[in-house]
């Protein structure tokens, strides 16, 4: 589906109007949200993991800690989108009222998901995780905009725990059984850019732990 970039400002958040030409049309494709998962926006997975649990119906305490710690990471509880979401409480009803629309009506083609020249979410994090769970297509355009990195080094530099990180990277790999997991001897002590260097050349390198026996 092609959408004038005139007729696209007023389908995304006033954030990305800037990088919107409004006399060039944009075309809108519904792909799978697991396609979305990556390791620069490992977020996507915290958001899933807290969706998931209210829709099991299980007991999302953890899962509460965890997706609030991150949203401290993030914005410390301030989204700068005039969507009024500010403080821990307001957070979760919104998600939670979010996941409840969509699970009524679906996900509407009329408000897509942003995306970098790459094809990584510049926006819309939490309709992709609902989407995962409910097993939505999710529309989305591309963006003449740099890739964000939220990034277990983001999340790591802000504070989030290293439990939380590696929950976050166990869900990773079972939502991407493609996911292969590397063990690096002490012998390899040192010379960790040389090894992050050969490691990139064949991958991306989602998370990294050093484990002490």
């Amino acid at each position: 589906v092609e959408i004038s970039g005139n007729n696209l400002v007023d389908k995304l958040s006033k954030n990305f109007t800037s990088m919107i030409n409004i006399d060039k049309s944009y075309e809108v494709n519904n792909i799978d949200p697991l396609t979305f998962l990556n390791f620069r926006r490992l977020d996507i997975v915290i958001k899933y993991l807290y969706i998931r649990s209210i829709e099991l119906a299980v007991d999302s305490e953890y899962y509460n800690r965890l997706y609030l710690a991150h949203i401290k990471a993030f914005n410390n509880y301030v989204e700068a989108d005039d969507s009024g979401k500010v403080g821990p409480d307001k957070f979760i009803e919104s998600f939670k009222a979010l996941y409840s629309k969509l699970k009524k009506e679906g996900f509407s083609d009329q408000f897509p998901i942003p995306l970098s020249r790459d094809g990584i979410p510049l926006d819309g994090a939490h309709r992709i995780a609902c989407s995962m769970v409910l097993k939505n297509m999710v529309p989305s355009v591309i963006l003449d905009a740099d890739t964000p990195c939220f990034d277990y080094d983001f999340f790591k530099s802000r504070g989030l725990k290293n439990t939380y990180l590696d929950a976050v990277a166990l869900e990773y790999a079972y939502l991407k059984p493609e996911t292969r997991m590397v063990v690096i001897w002490p012998t390899a002590e040192g010379q960790q850019d040389k090894l992050e260097h050969i490691l990139k050349k064949y991958g991306d390198i989602v998370y990294f732990k050093e484990v002490y026996l």
